[in-house]
């Protein structure tokens, strides 16, 4: 069984995703997402650099709009493990200096 989120629905999910950088998981998994759906999936995740995991399982997204976002969200989880380890360097010199 599908979860019948439409078009629409889907372009308000984008939106609120390109506006609300916190998600970090969103799961469209057994929903009506089609290749169009995928595309403003696309969209919204190039601009949503804290979207580290999107689930597409059982859904119409085309292959390359697929692997594209894959590749985005692989690219914010990189930069995201970047960014933690230069705050753990930070921390630590922060700590080293008051010694």
């Amino acid at each position: 069984m599908h979860n019948q989120i439409g078009e629409g629905g889907l372009s308000a999910l984008a939106s609120m995703l390109r506006a609300n950088h916190r998600i970090k998981l969103l799961n469209l998994m057994h929903t009506d997402v089609t290749s169009k759906g995928g595309q403003l999936l696309l969209d919204a995740v190039i601009g949503h650099p804290g979207l580290h995991h999107l689930e597409l399982h059982d859904t119409k997204v085309a292959s390359k709009d697929r692997a594209a976002i894959e590749a985005k969200l692989e690219e914010n989880r990189k930069a995201h493990a970047a960014e933690e380890a230069r705050d753990a360097a930070a921390r630590e010199e922060a700590l080293q200096s008051d010694l």
